[in-house]
């Protein structure tokens, strides 16, 4: 059995994991440096703006508490995402001091009706939440020593169920698609690299999806394997991205309609990475980073098979995590939104 000690030390491991830009380690400490100790009420964001980078809006803003995984309803009317409560030596609540002290938080769309579904708990970690349907989301809940869990929560009544999973896997990364369900997994002792599995969400038989293969297995400090797992609007794909070491990662799709179906490699280099579909699934939204190149770093958009590249022209001063997409139905236009730490450095 995993000690408490360890789990915890392994979904810190996690924590950093799942975010791709927290490889750029460069980044973070210019992040650190420029604005940890200033009061800047737009640190932590939660952003949105048309696919041509046009229409920016700030839908909501924290100045010590990182808000991350933003996630919009069917009917493009609620917000759901997670909050951070672990304060580090600046004062700040970041993703990568962990998941514990997390909390799961629904708004409107606009961010008006800001309020917490699952709120948070010392030692607790609730984070990664989606919708299913407009009253139901999904989300990651690990209280240790109990078996870290995929909640279904009605966020209107507050009742919950855990989703069925292998007892001998640690599920991460949900997603679900009418009665389809995907999720990663997380191997705690490194043994193994990361997969991804599918099911439906009124059984409990599973299967995996993936087998990632290294040449020469050497888990890092982040696992080696794959993770964030999105299925297409049509329920026919899963989108889905795979860390090969450093700062190497790549994005992949994989035919759930094809029996024992291999995964396709859609990009080559640097980091691409947390993807997912737009509403008519005929696009990916992905983050890019290269060090070496920031300024063509950050949102794009292309085709499922990873042709036509095209930039989105964002304000260049946010780290830019978990960007996805929704339907402004009051607009009847397609928006991108996500996540951003603030960082003069970037100007």
């Amino acid at each position: 059995m995993v000690s408490y000690r360890t789990a915890r030390l392994s979904l810190t491991t996690l924590t950093t994991i799942r975010n791709f830009y927290l490889t750029t380690l460069t980044i973070l400490s210019l992040v650190l440096a420029s604005c940890a100790a200033e009061n800047n009420p737009l640190r932590f964001v939660i952003a949105s703006t048309k696919f041509d980078g046009s229409d920016f809006k700030i839908i909501l803003k924290d100045s010590t508490h990182n808000l991350t995984h933003p996630r919009v309803s069917p009917n493009g009317k609620l917000l759901t995402l997670t909050k951070y409560y672990h304060k580090n030596l600046d004062g700040l609540c970041l993703e990568e001091s962990g998941y514990f002290n997390t909390e799961i938080l629904v708004a409107n769309i606009d961010g008006s009706n800001l309020r917490a579904v699952v709120p948070h708990q010392n030692g607790v970690m609730a984070a990664n939440s989606s919708f299913v349907d407009d009253k139901h989301i999904i989300y990651i809940h690990f209280k240790p020593p109990q078996k870290t869990a995929i909640r279904l929560l009605d966020i209107e009544t507050g009742k919950e169920r855990e989703l069925p999973t292998p007892n001998n896997l640690m599920p991460s990364d949900p997603h679900v698609r009418g009665n389809d369900f995907v999720f990663g997994t997380v191997d705690l002792e490194k043994k193994h690299p990361n997969t991804i599995w599918y099911s439906k969400i009124d059984t409990s038989l599973a299967k995996q999806l993936t087998h990632p293969i290294f040449p020469s297995y050497k888990p890092e400090s982040f696992n080696l394997g794959d993770y964030d797992p999105r299925i297409s609007p049509d329920g026919k794909k899963v989108v889905f991205m795979r860390y090969f070491g450093k700062e190497d990662w790549k994005t992949f799709v994989l035919d759930l309609t094809k029996p024992d179906a291999k995964e396709v490699q859609i990009t080559n280099t640097f980091a691409w990475a947390t993807p997912d579909w737009t509403p008519d699934g005929k696009q990916l939204v992905c983050f890019y980073i290269n060090r070496a190149d920031l300024k063509n770093s950050g949102i794009w958009l292309m085709n499922p098979d990873g042709s036509d590249k095209k930039q989105v022209n964002i304000p260049r001063k946010y780290i830019i995590h978990n960007p996805n997409t929704f339907i402004d139905k009051a607009l009847n236009e397609s928006r991108i939104i996500y996540g951003a730490h603030y960082n003069p450095g970037l100007l």
